[in-house]
C-alpha cells in the first residue's frame, strides 16, 4: 500500500471531517458463530438487535449468523437469548450429568473485531443472565440454562471499541509516538503492526 504524500496531506487538511467519516463504518457488520449439544427438546437461539429480532432458529450443531446491522441513534443493543431448555435436555445417571444441552460461543464479531479474543473487553463489557435467577453473572462463553448475553455500545462503534478496549494498547502506544516526516515508513510499519493482530 503506497499514498503520494502530498495527496494524502491535501485531501485530509482541505476535508478532515469527510476524510474522517470515510475511515469509519457508520454500519455495522456482525457475526456470531456457535456450536451445541442437543439432547430431548430442541431449545431456540434468538439474536435481537435495538429490540428488534434478527434472527430465531432451533439449535444446530453448528451455525453461523452474519448480517448488517443499521444503528439507530443513541445506544446500540445486541442481545442473544437461548430459551426452551428443561429438565428433559440434561441426562443424569448417579447424579452426574451424562448428557446436556449447550451451546459454546465460537465468534462474536462486530467490524471485523473479534470480541471474543478480547478477554478483557468480553469480561467487563458483555452482560449475561441467566433466567433462572434473573441475576448478573460474569459472562460464559456460551449457554448451559436458558440464558441471555447483551452487548450494549455507542456509535460509531470502531471509535467507541478502540477507546476502550486495551487490546489495541500496544499498537497504539508506539503509533502515538511516529511522525509523519516520512509516510510511506509510517505505512510499511503500520501494515506490519496490523500483519500481527489478524
Amino acid at each position: 500500500m503506497t499514498f503520494i504524500k502530498n495527496t494524502a496531506e491535501n485531501w485530509y487538511t482541505t476535508s478532515s471531517k469527510s476524510f474522517v467519516e470515510s475511515l469509519i463504518p457508520t454500519n455495522l457488520d456482525f457475526t456470531f458463530e456457535y456450536e451445541s449439544n442437543t439432547v430431548g427438546p430442541i431449545p431456540k437461539l434468538s439474536i435481537w438487535f435495538n429490540n428488534n429480532l434478527i434472527y430465531t432458529d432451533l439449535l444446530r450443531s453448528k451455525s453461523k449468523f452474519s448480517c448488517r446491522l443499521e444503528p439507530g441513534v443513541g445506544k446500540q443493543k445486541i442481545l442473544i437469548q437461548m430459551y426452551g431448555k428443561n429438565e428433559s435436555n440434561t441426562i443424569v445417571e448417579n447424579n452426574n450429568i451424562v448428557n446436556d444441552t449447550f451451546v459454546i460461543f465460537n465468534n462474536f464479531q462486530i467490524n471485523n473485531y473479534r470480541l471474543l479474543e478480547d478477554y478483557n473487553f468480553f469480561e467487563n463489557y458483555f452482560v449475561y443472565k441467566t433466567y433462572k435467577t434473573i441475576n448478573q453473572t460474569k459472562p460464559l462463553n456460551g449457554f448451559w440454562e436458558d440464558a441471555v448475553i447483551s452487548l450494549e455500545f455507542d456509535m460509531p462503534f470502531d471509535l467507541w471499541y478502540n477507546r476502550i478496549s486495551k487490546a489495541n494498547k500496544n499498537l497504539a502506544e508506539p503509533m502515538r509516538l511516529k511522525t509523519s516526516a516520512n509516510l510511506e515508513s509510517l505505512i510499511k510499519q503500520l501494515e506490519v503492526s496490523l500483519k500481527k493482530l489478524v
